[in-house]
């Protein structure tokens, strides 16, 4: 059975809120309004936390990855450029400059991708991780650069080669001539 408008209406006028119900309604509309206005400020806060700290962690993790490219292309153009492959060498810097700015970033903080970001060396764990990256990386560091000092010798060094290859490849077959008469 419906309750009549009439009886729905009483029971209203007996309802009220605690703590505020005794006030004038006005005053109750002021504290409520209050109160729900400090609830999406408090909102939009945790919101604002969440985002800085996804964005922070998705930071870390694309910084990671790009050392991590910038290591394996290191020791690919390292080998190229001690055969003397030109093109090698301004990849021997940009992955050794790279890598040494990721790495100060990670321990330090800094900015990266659009993001500023406070150091990673959050937990015990981490920190050790990175102290152990930074002290195995100037080893790393000095032999790119040793590389990339010994540039023009080691160019020179593969033309050179190549045209021993070519005057070995002109002997054998002056060679087979001689040896076919």
């Amino acid at each position: 059975k419906k309750p009549s408008s009439a009886g729905s209406i009483l029971s209203l006028e007996k309802f009220s809120l605690p703590l505020i119900g005794h006030m004038p309604v006005t005053s109750q509309m002021n504290i409520l309004g209050t109160i729900a206005l400090l609830l999406v400020a408090l909102t939009a806060l945790m919101v604002f936390l969440d985002a800085t700290a996804r964005s922070q962690s998705a930071t870390y993790v694309t910084v990671a990855a790009q050392m991590q490219y910038h290591t394996q292309r290191l020791a690919k153009a390292a080998g190229l450029a001690a055969r003397g492959q030109p093109t090698a060498f301004p990849q021997v810097q940009d992955s050794r400059d790279e890598f040494a700015s990721y790495l100060k970033i990670l321990q330090e903080g800094g900015f990266a991708f659009g993001v500023d970001v406070p150091s990673a060396a959050t937990t015990e764990e981490l920190k050790s991780r990175l102290d152990e990256l930074a002290q195995r990386w100037p080893e790393s560091s000095k032999s790119a650069s040793a590389i990339l000092a010994a540039r023009n010798d080691l160019v020179a060094l593969a033309q050179n080669i190549a045209q021993v290859r070519v005057g070995a490849e002109e002997m054998a077959a002056g060679s087979q001539e001689l040896t076919s008469l």
